[in-house]
Order: C-alpha cells, then structure tokens, then sequence
C-alpha cells in the first residue's frame, strides 16, 4: 500500500494515509497538486475549505501519530540541512583557505628568486652546523669553471650544479614530501576521527615547518658528508634549491589534497622513472653508501 503526503491549508501538520481512502473521504473538497520529492513517492493534497469534522473524517485517529511524527523529523532535518549548508560552507572556506596559502607562498617565492638573482653569484651565506652555503651561484661546466649565467634547472643527478640551481632531479622527490606528509595527515585524522577538510589549512602549514627544518637537516655538515659519500659532487643545496624544494613539497601537498589517486600515481611514477635517484634509492645510498663510492670519496669535510 502506497502512503501518500495530506497537506492540510490550516496548518503546518501533515498526515499520511492510503491515497484512496483520503480521496473518498474528503470528496470534492480537494484539489491534486501533482508529485513533490519527499522521503517516499507523495501527492500533495490541499483542503478547499478546511475544518475540524473533515480531518476526523478523513484520517482516522490511528494516523494522527504517525502525522505528529513525520512533521517532527522533517522539521528536525531542515535544521540538519541548515547546518550542513552552513558546514559545508565552513569547509569549502578552510579549502579556499589552502589555495590562498598556496598562492601567498608562489608569490613569496617569486620575490625571494626575484632578490637572489640581484646578489653576486659568488655571495654565500653560513648557518650553524652546515657548510658556507651559496645563494645561487652561476652555471659550472665539468672543470667548475663558469660557463654561462644561473638558471632555473639542471637536469643532472650528480654534477657541478646538482642542487645549485632552483630545481633539479631531487626537486622530484620533494614533491613525493609533500604528497606523504598528506597522506599521514589524512591517516591522523581517519584514527583520530576528524574531518580531514576542517584541519587542512593548518596541515599544510604544519607542512612548511616540517619541510623547512628537514633543509636545515639535509644541509647539516652531517647529512651533506653522508651524502658525498655516493655524489661526489654534491655541495649542498644552495638557497634557491632549498626555496625550490620546499615550494616543491608545498605542491605535492597541494596536489594531494586536490586528488589523491592522481598523487599516487604520481610517487609511483616519478620513482620508477627517477630510480635508483628517486625518494627511495636516495634514502639507501645515505644510509648505505655504495663501497666503491665510499673509496673514491675521500675529501676534506666542507665545513667552511
């Protein structure tokens, strides 16, 4: 038996019966008003000249709770609808929110490249624990001689200008960073139980911190000497490089957060095509360098 929606013109009650008993009830006093979507397939009914006698009449009292009911959860869900509108609009803010980082961080960038490229290719800088680092030096042939002016990216693994310039082959597996530090936000909020699209802005910068400490890391006398052991050319990264790797993983976050598959996809290529230099080859040969790189290594530590 089909239950069908009684909107009665008097009030805001609304009572539900067999379309047919309704109909043979109320008689001529009715009008259809074709079909709404409700909660189930319903007619909507209005009363011409409404009055006490004819709702007895027309709906026994067995209906009335179910009337009383129906009005109550649909009352209850426009204020879910409210709220949810009003969530949804929180979120899509906090989404909103990553972009504007996003592109307040590119622009940042851009003036920081901007400033770097006024300085003398040779100027430096020295931080604690880490060797004299370049800001961005000019482009070296084989011999370490100049052999023409900066640019934006050496397609070199292991050369005089890997990490030198602004991007280079590792620049990839800082992206890979940022797609990761994702993907353990998302699994911190599945255990945790929170909406991942409330916390995201926060994320991503939480994510800047994170990138930025491990350059200082990675550019330790420590982690440069580690490294040397497999590249032998390796310097460190110059601060442009650094720039270029944390706007790199800043990218892979964001990219993440726009579409996880494509993400994954991502990693999967970019470690296939870049190994064994990628993320992964990376992290072995530093923890264990390959014994014929560790004979031809020998140099003094950089420490100046």
């Amino acid at each position: 038996m089909n239950w069908y929606k009684l909107n009665l013109t008097y009030g805001n009650l609304e009572f539900f019966g067999p379309i047919d008993q309704c109909l043979s009830a109320l008689g001529d006093r009715v009008a259809l008003c074709g079909s709404t979507k409700m909660y189930y397939p319903a007619v909507k009914i209005f009363l011409l000249n409404p009055s006490p006698i004819v709702i007895t009449t027309a709906l026994p009292s067995k209906y009335f709770h179910q009337a009383q009911y129906l009005h109550h959860r649909r009352s209850s869900t426009k204020a879910n609808v409210v709220n949810k509108k009003k969530k949804n609009g929180s979120l899509v803010k906090m989404e909103n929110l990553v972009v504007k980082e996003m592109a307040i961080f590119s622009g940042v960038f851009l003036l920081c490249l901007f400033v770097a490229s006024l300085t003398n290719p040779s100027s430096t800088i020295k931080f604690p624990l880490s060797p004299q680092r370049a800001v961005w030096p000019a482009h070296q042939n084989k011999n370490q001689q100049i052999d023409g002016p900066r640019k934006l990216i050496d397609t070199k693994v292991d050369g005089p200008n890997t990490s030198q310039m602004v991007w280079d082959p590792w620049s990839f597996t800082h992206v890979t960073h940022g797609i990761l530090g994702y993907l353990i936000f998302r699994a911190i909020c599945y255990f945790a139980k929170l909406r991942p699209k409330k916390y995201v802005a926060k994320a991503f910068l939480i994510m800047f911190g994170v990138e930025l400490s491990w350059e200082m890391i990675e550019n330790s006398n420590f982690v440069v000497n580690r490294y040397r052991k497999t590249y032998r050319e390796y310097k460190g990264d110059s601060i442009v490089n650094s720039l270029g790797d944390i706007f790199s993983c800043l990218a892979g976050f964001f990219m993440a957060s726009w579409n996880v598959k494509v993400a994954l996809v991502y990693i999967l290529v970019s470690e296939i095509l870049l190994w064994p230099n990628g993320l992964i080859g990376g992290i072995a040969s530093a923890l264990h360098p390959p014994k014929a790189a560790q004979v031809a290594s020998e140099t003094p530590d950089r420490t100046s």
